[in-house]
């Protein structure tokens, strides 16, 4: 609703809220999705080795230009905007290999399911939980006692959400509650992104095989993010290490020390992979379409890549080697005055 509510209109906005579903409410503001919320998919491409200099090239420069700091996915990103400013692309969306799924075929599913349980308005009403109150006494030891204690109940509630997330999924427990798909409950009854709970059930999952990263983040030796992190790309044996590299290391440089051994790992194997939102992976999708076209043939999602980074490189080398028109300076005797 914060996309569409306007000064002076929110109240109506708010009653429709408490009134409507989510699926009914993104219908009628047709609101774009919130960046949280957007689904991910995973682009993988092979590679061949001699092609993998102009791929590591074409990161470094595109690094370059929209900063160091810029993750893979954004600078391929680049490389597409890039091309297809240049490159049109052929509306025929059957050539692409590249294939990402869609939730549109479960909207009238949806609503029909809304409309058969009346949106669910036979459901129990939570009361809503105040909040505690206190003597009015500023005691800074209390307060610190009291967050210390609020704290704690939100990490333990973040592990028992987890298993139990993992075995409403596991038991399709939506399908008799009357809901579409998983996305569904998760939206409507949690208010909560399907990708975000789907994190922590993943996260169970991994802690269930690594009882030495479970028994790390009770033991608060690493944060909830750190073991997302170690779980997504450490196994066996080297979960340990990770761990304990994971103390002494921010959230953002365990990310990118982990990020570069999966790149070592996929190099090695051929592949070339980046994660995307479905909006930047439509972009690409058109500039593969407008690469193809250009070449005047078949191209694999590899080769497309190829041609995307050597465009990208050869582009702003030839911008960053164009003369630059200097202001000439007057001769030294000209610019200086006259002894009197």
């Amino acid at each position: 609703m914060a996309t569409v509510a306007v000064p002076g209109d929110e109240a109506r906005w708010i009653i429709r809220g408490k009134a409507e579903t989510v699926r009914s409410l993104k219908v009628t503001a047709k609101a774009p999705p919130e960046p949280d919320e957007e689904e991910w998919v995973n682009l993988c491409a092979e590679v061949s080795p001699e092609k993998w200099p102009s791929l590591d090239e074409g990161l470094r420069v595109s690094g370059v230009v929209i900063g160091a700091t810029a993750t893979k996915m954004q600078r391929v990103n680049t490389w597409a905007e890039e091309f297809h400013s240049t490159h049109p692309a052929p509306a025929d969306e059957h050539e692409d290999d590249v294939l990402f799924a869609s939730e549109d075929d479960f909207e009238s599913l949806k609503e029909r399911l809304e409309q058969e349980n009346r949106q669910w308005a036979g459901l129990a009403a939570v009361d809503p939980l105040k909040a505690p109150q206190s003597g009015g006494e500023l005691d800074p030891w209390r307060i610190y006692a009291e967050l210390k204690g609020l704290v704690g109940k939100r990490n333990r509630w973040d592990e028992v959400f987890g298993h139990v997330a993992m075995l409403f999924k596991k038991g399709r427990a939506w399908e008799p509650l009357g809901f579409a798909s998983f996305g569904h409950y998760c939206e409507e009854r949690l208010g909560m992104a399907e990708r975000t709970v789907a994190q922590r059930v993943a996260l169970e999952l991994n802690l269930n095989r690594m009882p030495l990263l479970r028994q790390a983040l009770r033991e608060k030796r690493i944060s909830y993010e750190k073991a997302r992190v170690i779980a997504r790309h450490a196994e066996g044996e080297e979960v340990q290490g990770w761990v304990e590299k994971g103390e002494a290391m921010t959230c953002v440089d365990l990310r990118r020390a982990m990020q570069d051994k999966r790149e070592g790992q996929m190099c090695a194997r051929g592949t070339f992979s980046v994660c995307m939102p479905v909006s930047v992976a439509e972009v690409v999708k058109a500039t593969f379409r407008a690469a193809r076209a250009a070449a005047k043939r078949w191209l694999s999602a590899g080769d497309c890549l190829v041609a995307l980074a050597e465009h990208f490189v050869e582009t702003w080398s030839a911008r960053r080697a164009r003369p630059r028109i200097r202001r000439a300076r007057r001769p030294r005797s000209e610019s200086r005055p006259c002894a009197a």
